[in-house]
């Protein structure tokens, strides 16, 4: 989706000095990186839609009245689904009224789609799938409960005004949200220099495609941990790991219906038993303590694992060609 297309609906000047914040923003993050000044960019953001307040964590009603007006209850039904932990969901009223969110959530076992708190997003998002695998709607978005968090260009009720939901299906089944963070290559392996990742066929689409707004080749903390696991909770079903590929920060995406199924629901019940044992296993060594929300350094648990790989399990575009191979 051109993010460009997000800004039809204000002024110029508003999109212009938007347009800035977002540049602004996804130069100075990367999850997990120290924020590289006091400044909120996303709160500033906000400021720009008029749609709330520094620090909000939802809009108010008269906020969502211009959104909602423009809703059409005869469109398609829409699902999302949302992981929770304790954030402020207020924002979801503000949804066009075609989308039908489930909200997956860790803090309270007698409410609705209670999933124990390890895994971050990962084990929600399979404990859905795992559920209603065999009743799955055309496409669901997976995203994070925050209303605009770090990586969020957008506070996400804004987004989904205009989101296009043939997205994923035109992607070859599935398509990131927008994010303020570069989309990543990712390297599972040391390797030499090499042409500017930028001129890859792939790459430079998904830049001409307003995919990515920018593009960076990393290795992150977490590889370790997917070159360790991936022979006996991956190779399987996805076969030797690759070399490279492409992916967007942070988890959150549309997924069409046969994508998910390009894999039995024996998979995804593995999977998400591995996401929670995995983690488990973890809390209960020394390096417990480490595991606080995004205070891991090392990356060792399975939601930053699975962030890196969703690509690979959802997507048939995401591998590029061996360095070696060029």
């Amino acid at each position: 989706m051109n993010l460009l297309y997000i800004f039809v609906s204000f002024t110029l000047s508003e999109a212009v000095r938007a347009l800035d914040v977002m540049r602004r923003a996804h130069q100075g993050r990367m999850r997990g990186a120290e924020r590289d000044s006091p400044d909120n960019y996303m709160s500033e953001y906000l400021n720009v839609l008029n749609s709330g307040k520094p620090g909000d964590d939802g809009p108010d009603d008269k906020a969502c009245n211009p959104y909602n007006a423009t809703g059409n209850v005869s469109e398609p039904r829409r699902t999302m689904v949302v992981a929770k932990y304790d954030e402020d969901v207020s924002w979801l009223k503000c949804l066009p009224p075609n989308i039908d969110a489930v909200v997956y959530q860790s803090k309270d076992s007698d409410a609705p789609n209670f999933v124990e708190n390890v895994g971050n997003e990962a084990s929600k998002y399979l404990s859905y799938i795992v559920e209603n695998y065999e009743n799955l709607p055309d496409s669901v978005m997976f995203l994070q409960a925050g209303r605009q968090d770090w990586h969020d260009p957008f506070p996400k009720e804004v987004l989904l005004q205009k989101w296009n939901w043939e997205n994923a299906m035109d992607r070859g089944g599935m398509a990131f949200l927008p994010t303020a963070a570069p989309c990543l290559v990712e390297d599972s392996v040391q390797l030499p220099l090499h042409a500017d990742v930028k001129s890859e066929p792939l790459v430079a689409a998904a830049l001409e495609k307003h995919e990515c707004l920018e593009v960076t080749e990393h290795s992150p903390p977490q590889m370790e941990t997917v070159r360790e696991v991936w022979d006996s909770v991956f190779s399987e079903a996805l076969g030797p790991l690759p070399q490279r590929w492409i992916t967007h920060c942070c988890a959150q995406f549309e997924v069409s219906r046969d994508a998910i199924r390009q894999h039995p629901a024996s998979f995804y019940q593995s999977l998400l038993s591995w996401t929670m044992s995995h983690d488990k296993e973890l809390l209960a060594t020394a390096y417990g303590k480490e595991m606080r929300r995004n205070h891991d350094s090392q990356r060792r648990d399975a939601g930053h694992v699975l962030e890196v790989t969703w690509a690979l399990i959802f997507s048939n575009h995401a591998v590029l060609p061996d360095v070696s191979g060029k």
